[in-house]
């Protein structure tokens, strides 16, 4: 049997679903884009970082006895980091997401880069993902990983503070969510 090149072999209507995507892509995009939505999610994305990043979103922070413990502040802000993130996926669609995160990460580049450089290269995160995953009891769960990233697991009042911190940031983040009006 002869063997012969099919490179030059079209399936018919892949290029026309391919070609349609795309359309319905950028008809999405521009939807959004007029409704305000794209401004919105990027405002949103500022003003999460400016709530949970910046130094003044630790003054209200009750740590039972820890005091201002810098190492315990640097792993709130990760666990707020990780709850902006996870939370910001709930938006109504990937466009509103990405540009949130966007500006997110954005604000927190210029601004905080030797932040943004340890908690994008550190290992909480998978904890958090995992725990999340797991579907039942999550804000326990995220205690305990909360307390072991911290140095002790088994400590009660850490674990209260992750589920804390958790609780309160994702209430939040899905308050001014919902106060932006997203359309």
């Amino acid at each position: 049997m002869k063997n012969e090149n099919d490179g030059d072999i079209k399936i018919f209507g892949k290029e026309q679903n391919e070609h349609e995507d795309e359309l319905l892509f950028i008809e999405e995009m521009n939807n959004q884009r007029k409704s305000g939505n794209l401004e919105r999610a990027k405002q949103l994305g500022k003003e999460l970082a400016e709530l949970f990043i910046e130094p003044s979103s630790d003054e209200n922070l009750e740590l039972s006895g820890y005091g201002k413990n810098r190492g315990l502040l640097y792993h709130i802000k990760e666990l707020k980091t990780f709850t902006v993130l996870s939370t910001l996926q709930n938006l109504q669609n990937r466009f509103l997401w990405e540009t949130a995160v966007s500006a997110f990460y954005d604000r927190l580049i210029k601004r905080y880069p030797e932040f943004y450089e340890r908690v994008s290269g550190g290992t909480a995160f998978s904890f958090y993902r995992i725990d999340l995953k797991s579907g039942s009891d999550v804000t326990a769960k995220i205690g305990r990983s909360f307390a072991m990233i911290c140095g002790n697991e088994e400590d009660s009042i850490l674990q209260s503070i992750g589920e804390n911190v958790y609780k309160k940031s994702r209430k939040e983040i899905n308050s001014i969510i919902e106060e932006l009006e997203f359309v």
